[in-house]
Formats: structure tokens, sequence, C-alpha cells
């Protein structure tokens, strides 16, 4: 890969280092939350990360977990539907309540068996930058924890498309290997999946309970990517109460993974999201709908929104239980949607660049 060739020949740049590595970070984080995640509340704390690492001082951070997900793979698989569950690294350690548990609930709800396998970041940041050797060992060994579920009658169903697109795409040309092609095979997306079942099984239908909720939805840069999004719209559709409201130029958020999160390019990608921001204002909604961490972290401080994971709304539609605090009380229609937040200027916003 041409990325590949200019690292090996330019070096890597030692804020890169940190964002295409989350694995320590995570850990640690996840360790001492209430204290790693005041830090990321705290000035003078984000001062000295942006001078050590190069991570943006203004850049809202999703907070650390206490209870990351951990992996539990049955000893005796039963019959029926199975499912080998890839969280990554932001439904299995920082959105675990909106993305991970989440996803896992809605799964067992849909009658399947769910299993974490042991697993490691995707890598999706690191094959981007070019940093190929750094990745390839975590992806060998996602392959084989996966590959050997798939051969035990296990699906691999994800809900972040970053990582579904790395598993699909991206290890097959990393590796180069037969079981990285199976793989591939066996990967599924969480709302593809949920509807197939859902859309065959009317009595799974009749359970699904009202969620009154206008919202709309954003079609991440990764899923139209590989021509997804149609699914999560329809998926949301099947519950009552939801009101879907479409986006008229759905635009890339402008974060483009970790991109974003650096301080020089802090301002751009915030001026790279305003047309987003624009257009979910012109909506009127209060809640916005998306299956990217990194595009929830951008458009709840872009947009001034709260954002959900759509599988959160369906598993909240199955199983009961309240939505996240700040997305209840739009629904409820005690908050007004506010106006997209003011980005910095820059002279030209441009397409994703990463």
């Amino acid at each position: 890969m041409a990325k590949d060739i200019y690292v090996r020949a330019r070096g890597k740049d030692a804020t890169e280092r940190v964002l295409t590595n989350p694995g320590p970070m995570l850990r640690f984080g996840t360790m001492l939350a209430p204290l790693a995640n005041a830090a990321l509340r705290f000035p003078p704390a984000r001062r000295l990360m942006a001078a050590v690492s190069g991570i943006a001082m203004k850049r809202d951070m999703a907070p650390f977990d206490p209870e990351p997900l951990r992996p539990r793979v049955p000893s005796v698989d039963p019959a029926g539907r199975k499912v080998a569950y890839f969280h990554g690294c932001f439904g299995g350690y920082q959105d675990v309540e909106g993305e991970g548990k989440a996803t896992i609930d809605l799964l067992e709800a849909l009658g399947c068996t769910v299993a974490i396998p042991p697993q490691e970041c995707c890598g999706i940041a690191a094959i981007t930058y070019g940093h190929l050797d750094d990745v390839r060992s975590s992806a060998e060994r996602n392959v084989a924890a996966l590959l050997e579920l798939t051969r035990r009658g296990y699906e691999v169903v994800y809900s972040a498309p970053s990582c579904g697109l790395a598993l699909v795409e991206d290890y097959p040309r990393l590796l180069g290997t037969p079981q990285s092609e199976v793989l591939a095979r066996h990967i599924r997306d969480i709302h593809e999946y949920a509807l197939s079942i859902l859309e065959t099984d009317p009595g799974l239908r009749a359970r699904l309970k009202p969620v009154p909720i206008r919202l709309t939805y954003h079609n991440p840069c990764h899923m139209q990517a590989r021509g997804l999004g149609d699914a999560v719209v329809r998926l949301l559709s099947l519950v009552p109460g939801v009101e879907v409201v479409p986006i008229v130029q759905d635009h890339c958020c402008g974060i483009a993974g970790t991109f974003g999160m650096k301080e020089k390019n802090f301002s751009l990608s915030m001026h790279m999201g305003r047309p987003l921001f624009e257009s979910i204002e012109e909506t009127g909604v209060g809640v916005v709908a998306t299956g990217c961490g990194t595009c929830k972290i951008q458009i709840e401080q872009g947009a001034g929104l709260p954002v959900v994971h759509p599988v959160r709304i369906v598993r909240d539609s199955l199983l009961g239980g309240p939505l996240p605090p700040r997305v209840a009380a739009v629904a409820a229609g005690r908050v007004c949607a506010p106006s997209a937040a003011p980005a910095p200027s820059h002279d030209e916003a441009s397409a994703c660049p990463e």
C-alpha cells in the first residue's frame, strides 16, 4: 500500500502512534474510569494531553465505562442461532450501555446465543495511516478467534461500521490469507442481521413496543463505502412510534476517524462537518441516530443534539427500559432541538481526508 511505503520512508507521527494503538489507553481508562473521565473534563489536564499527545484540547471525548465488555464463549454450543459479537473499541469500552450491551440484549431477545470472543482493536486507524506492520499481528489474532467460532456455527456480527469495513475488506488485503477471506464471508452488520430476523418472524415483530421518538439517521462513511444503510432505516421503521426524518443531504460528519481528534485538524474537522450539522438542523428533529462512535462524538459536539445507536432503540422496543436521559428528554418533548453549534471558519471544506 502507498501509505505503508510512505510511513517506512518518513517514520510515524507521534500523535498517530497514540491514536492508532488505542488498546492501552482504553484498558487504562476503564480501570481508572472516574479519575480518567474527570481528567477529560479538566482543562489543565486537557492542555497537558494536547501538548503531549497532540489530541485536540477542545475535542469532546467519550467517557470510559468502568465495566467494559469482557470475553465469554460457551463451552457447549446450543442449537439455534449463534452469534459471535465483535464489539470494537467504542462499544466495548466507552458506549457500553448504548451500543455494546444494547447489541447483546437485542441479539438475545431475537433468540441468539451470543459469544464475545477475545478481540483486539480492529486496527482501522492504523491501516488508514499505513502503519501496517503494527496491525498485522492483532488482525491475525482476531481472524483466528472469530474463524474458530464460525467453524462452530456462529455468525460474526459487528455494531461499528469501521470494524465491519476492516474485517470484510481490509483484513483480506492486509493478510492475504485464505482464513481472512473465509471469515469475511461470515461477517454481518447488526442492523441487517436483526432486520432479516424481524422481517421473517411476525411473532417477534408483534413484541415491538412503541418508542415515541422523532429522529434522523446519519449514515456513516464506512457504511456508505460498503453500500449499506438502507437496512438501518427499515429496521427503525419497524418500531412503532419511531418517525425517521430523512436528511436531505447526508454529508460526512467531518471527524474522519482520528483526523478530527488531532489538535492541528480540529478547526478544519468542525468546518467540514458544518454542512451536515446544518442539514440535521433543517430536519427539525431533536435526536440523531448513527452507528459510528466517532460520528456520535462529532455530531453531539457540532450539532448540539443527543446521538443514539439505532440498536438501542430497537432493543428498548423489544425489552423495555428507559432511553438514555438526553434522548428520553427529547422524546418526551421536554427539550427543544438547539441550533447547530458554530464551527470554526476555514477557507474551504474538503472531502474525508482519511
